[in-house]
């Protein structure tokens, strides 16, 4: 069987490259059905499951075992979020006694009523519900990422656009939350105010996302920066120095990708 390569790359911490988001289906999948309990909190609590060898994981061993498990959790988590949902949906058109004994197709009647009566019940999850919603599926952020360098002749895409199009839907022009709205019209704005002072550099991509997302989001970790990143700057940093440090990074993932090609 040729297997199909998928790098895992070190700056994102995630799974890049053409076959990519073909891989985190295939994860999905596995996500899905091999569970044990629909009310594990983390993948940490998560029993072990046996997929079918169909991609060749390149990279280093700690960094991919811990890549494939942030996904996993990702794949999970967001799977209790979509059959949420719909269940919020149903409780709405049809009632909660109707809901409750209408599991959705391929989610088992005992697995439907776990998750009514145990994580849909629970107060502390059902406040981070709201907190992480975007229009990424399968195509992480680093999948778009290195799919928008490689388009771009290896220019970094503009982040508040890459938010705008992974939480706002063209085709029902609405955004996936109000939250979502006011965040980009708030990056648009602190960018504009700050080069509106005379002699001031504009800030950075990465400066605009923390200071209107804060540390916290995981837009921040899925596009590879943190509190520790080497891509944080001041504010008062060169336009010119942060140029070059992502410059070092497109270099970096582009050596990787070099490498996983040939």
């Amino acid at each position: 069987m040729h297997l199909k390569p998928v790098c895992i790359a070190p700056e994102f911490c995630a799974l890049v490259g053409e076959h990519a988001g073909k891989f985190a289906s295939q994860i999905g999948v596995q996500v899905r059905t091999n569970v044990s309990t629909m009310n594990a909190y983390s993948w940490k609590n998560v029993g072990s499951c046996e997929k079918e060898d169909q991609f060749d994981i390149q990279g280093e061993y700690v960094l991919v075992n811990k890549s494939l498990n942030t996904k996993c959790g990702r794949l999970l988590s967001s799977y209790y979020n979509r059959l949420f949902a719909k269940n919020k949906k149903l409780v709405k058109d049809e009632g909660s006694r109707y809901a409750r004994n209408h599991p959705l197709k391929n989610v088992t009647r005992e697995k439907w009523i776990e998750l009514i009566d145990g994580k849909w019940s629970d107060k502390d999850w059902l406040e981070t519900v709201d907190k992480h919603i975007h229009r990424c599926g399968n195509k992480s952020l680093a999948i778009r990422v290195d799919k928008a360098v490689r388009k771009n002749g290896g220019h970094i895409p503009k982040l508040a656009q890459l938010y705008y199009d992974t939480h706002f839907n063209s085709k029902t022009k609405q955004w996936v939350h109000p939250d979502c709205e006011h965040a980009y019209q708030e990056m648009l704005r602190v960018q504009d105010e700050h080069c509106s002072t005379p002699e001031a550099q504009p800030l950075t991509e990465e400066e605009i996302f923390m200071m209107v997302l804060k540390l916290r989001s995981s837009y921040v970790k899925g596009l590879g920066m943190s509190h520790s990143s080497s891509l944080k700057t001041s504010a008062s940093s060169s336009s010119t120095q942060y140029t070059q440090q992502l410059e070092g990074r497109v270099e970096e993932l582009q050596d990787a990708n070099n490498r996983l090609e040939g």
